[in-house]
């Protein structure tokens, strides 16, 4: 399913109001995600570098939002017709 494509930029600034909203620092997501430094997790939100699934998928669960929703430019779920099968 097509849909409006969002830049990194925006990515990226939903990432940072997402961690601000929650009080956190580059740092404490660094440390909640396995990085050594808040230099991994900052190179996610400056849009360096995209995280791996297992990344996004532990950002969403912290931050409280879908995968899609934080990531909607790099992890496309199309829509299924139906139910699950």
């Amino acid at each position: 399913m097509f849909h409006e494509q969002w830049s990194v930029g925006e990515m990226n600034h939903r990432l940072k109001q997402a961690r601000k909203a929650l009080g956190y620092t580059q740092s404490d997501l660094a440390a909640m995600l396995g990085y050594r430094s808040k230099s991994g997790y900052a190179m996610i939100e400056n849009g360096r570098n995209n995280p791996p699934l297992h990344i996004a998928l532990k950002l969403s669960g912290i931050l409280g939002s879908d995968v899609h929703t934080l990531f909607t430019d790099l992890y496309d779920i199309p829509e299924r017709k139906g139910g699950l099968s």
